[in-house]
């Protein structure tokens, strides 16, 4: 409908979100490459990110609309609670659409993502990672991890990250299970112990900065019941 075609590369900076996801399988479905940018970066270093690999399409959340200030990014959309000059609305694109099936024009082999390494040796580069080996990586890690069918998972994991979307997403979603974002952009163990007790969920993808708080904020209850 903009004229985002296949290759193109589409920047998105969002937080674990509907948004994000949608945009994710969109760019996969007509052959656009997501470029996922870490919301902690600034405006500099987005710039300089989004000039390096071409990324001609933006899509942010409004909290963030201000970091891709005077780039040369040909489309802007922002997904925000009311309308920002020279942004086209989120919503109101989705609202005007159709339902008309899209053809189907990638294979297992195009790239669909372009990942941010971590630039420790200098300044971060982007990584192409292709739909089949995505796939690839979430059936394996769906027989590593046992998850079964209709699994729930309540995901902290940044979604801009590979394993926020691989192992805190897809696999979910290949198991057509559902995945919860906490409402909370911050991290309550507190809460986040309460949801999994509430939900009974059933798969918790965490790293070490935020087991060590749970840790300490389970009262030695069972927080969730594993189902076949």
């Amino acid at each position: 409908q903009l004229g985002v075609k296949k290759g193109d590369f589409v920047a998105s900076m969002l937080r674990n979100e509907h948004v994000l996801v949608e945009t994710v399988f969109a760019c996969a479905r007509i052959g656009a490459i997501v470029a996922p940018l870490n919301v902690r970066l600034i405006a500099g270093e987005v710039a300089e990110y989004v000039a390096d690999h071409g990324c001609r399409v933006a899509i942010s959340d409004g909290d963030f609309t201000d970091r891709f200030a005077d780039m040369g990014v040909a489309l802007k959309i922002a997904f925000a609670s009311g309308a920002i000059e020279g942004w086209h609305d989120y919503e109101t694109l989705i609202a005007s659409g159709n339902d008309a099936p899209l053809p189907a024009v990638t294979s297992l082999d195009d790239p669909y993502r372009l990942v941010m390494t971590g630039g420790t040796t200098g300044k971060s580069k982007g990584v192409l990672h292709s739909q089949g080996g995505s796939v690839i990586t979430v059936l394996a890690d769906i027989a590593e991890y046992g998850i079964g069918r209709g699994w729930q998972t309540l995901t902290i994991l940044p979604g801009y990250h590979v394993a926020g979307m691989e192992w805190g997403m897809f696999t979910i979603f290949a198991r057509a299970g559902t995945v919860v974002f906490p409402a909370s952009a911050s991290f309550d163990p507190d809460r986040y112990l309460a949801e999994t007790r509430k939900r009974k969920i059933e798969y918790l993808p965490l790293v070490p900065a935020v087991v060590n708080p749970l840790y300490d904020a389970w009262t030695g209850s069972r927080c969730s019941v594993r189902r076949r």
